[in-house]
């Protein structure tokens, strides 16, 4: 991949319901306010030139890729390896119930491992394209991206609903994060 436009699924229900899920199974749909926020995304993503659109396996985010997919007119392609970190023995556990910096012990899968799939995932496709995945997975390409080693110190990345974070993936580099605007400086990164 060239460059590309990581995007957080919208709202989806398992958002309202604050329930951490990671199963390719499970039906929590976008939540209205979710295609909404979709929808504004795309007026963003129109400026740019876009090769395809790939995704998360799990719902609320095939849901995302697909309203922006169509909209766009290119062609949507699921990739295992965007979906949501593994939660291990918490999976449908609500937030609250999560321990700050938990990972390491809870059987979850380990940020390293999550970084790695994720740079994986960007490596192996062509163009400029729009990924759709999730909160946890976009920090930790960032992160990588941007010589954060430590999950502590990345948590300070934020990536709410239907932000967009702008990279360039041959170099490695962070162009914007979590953000609801692509500016004209970005644009040109698209286009040229």
């Amino acid at each position: 991949m060239n460059k590309a436009v990581l995007i957080r699924h919208g709202e989806s229900e398992a958002n309202v319901l604050r329930i951490v899920d990671d199963d390719v199974e499970a039906k929590y749909h976008l939540t209205d306010v979710g295609k909404g926020q979709v929808n504004y995304a795309l007026t963003q993503l129109k400026k740019l030139k876009l090769n395809k659109v790939f995704s998360s396996p799990i719902l609320r985010a095939k849901e995302t890729a697909e309203i922006i997919a169509q909209a766009l007119n290119i062609e949507v392609e699921v990739d295992p390896d965007l979906r949501e970190a593994g939660q291990g023995s918490k999976v449908n556990k609500g937030y609250d119930q999560l321990p700050p910096l938990y990972r390491d012990f809870t059987g979850q899968e380990t940020w390293d491992n999550i970084a790695t799939r994720m740079r994986s995932a960007l490596e192996r496709h062509e163009g400029n394209c729009v990924v759709v995945s999730h909160a946890l997975p976009i920090r930790c390409l960032l992160s990588s991206y941007m010589g954060i080693t430590e999950e502590p110190s990345a948590f300070g990345i934020q990536v709410e609903t239907a932000s967009m974070s702008c990279v360039d993936v041959s170099a490695k580099k962070v162009f914007s994060v979590g953000s609801f605007v692509i500016s004209g400086k970005i644009v040109g990164h698209f286009t040229n």
